[in-house]
């Protein structure tokens, strides 16, 4: 019994630094992240932060930092979550959370001194759709361009079609826990298609529906 209760404390033990195919995470003090100053930026699209990662204290001390590819979007995720999340949690199954996960597209807007960079993520039934601004400056979370609440099911993964991003138009894909699959346009907000409805709607009951906020 005692084999087995320090193999489970293993699993459940939070680790400070790991290594992922995007990169090295490491977790940082904000005084360490001071010194060191801006951090190089790399390839962000997918960064993702793991169950329970919003929630609760880091330990570590002070204010927790990722620090990797796409870290300052996602830690930008992880104080939403922090906020939300348990609202998100009572609405879930049994508490049950999906990882929050980051999604970034650079759009070609006609002004260069514009904002070029937009972020998307999920945090329980809610997906919010961003302006990044760069690595040194926070997302501002009062002032989402886009923000939906789904009612069925949730969020689980999402990606933007990089090539076909515009400043008036970006295309989102968008996967749900029953397997539904919504296709999207948080700019122009109208534009909306939901594929592989009919299925599980049979068999589950259920079916993403999203309100726009």
């Amino acid at each position: 019994m005692a084999g087995d209760g320090g193999a489970l404390k293993d699993i459940n033990e939070i680790k400070s630094q790991f290594r992922t195919r995007e990169g090295f995470y490491k977790l940082l003090t904000l005084s360490d992240s001071q010194q060191r100053g801006g951090l190089p930026r790399g390839p962000s699209a997918g960064a993702t932060l793991g169950p329970g990662a919003g929630p609760g204290p880091i330990p570590g001390g002070g204010v927790g930092l990722l620090q990797g590819p796409g870290a300052a979007a996602a830690a930008a995720a992880a104080a939403a979550a922090s906020s939300s999340s348990n609202a998100a949690a009572n609405s879930s199954p049994a508490g049950f959370l999906p990882p929050v996960r980051v999604s970034m597209v650079k759009l070609q807007p006609e002004d260069p001194s514009e904002e070029s960079e937009r972020v998307c993520f999920n945090i329980g039934r809610e997906l919010y759709f961003y302006t990044y601004t760069n690595i040194k400056k926070a997302v501002d979370l009062s002032k989402p361009i886009d923000k939906r609440i789904y009612k069925g099911t949730q969020p689980t993964c999402h990606d933007f079609n990089q090539y076909s991003a515009t400043a008036e138009s970006v295309a989102l894909i968008v996967g749900f826990s029953a397997g539904q699959v919504q296709y999207l346009d948080p700019i122009k907000k109208e534009t909306s298609k939901l594929f592989n409805e009919e299925n599980l709607t049979a068999q589950n009951g259920n079916s993403p529906s999203g309100t726009v906020v």
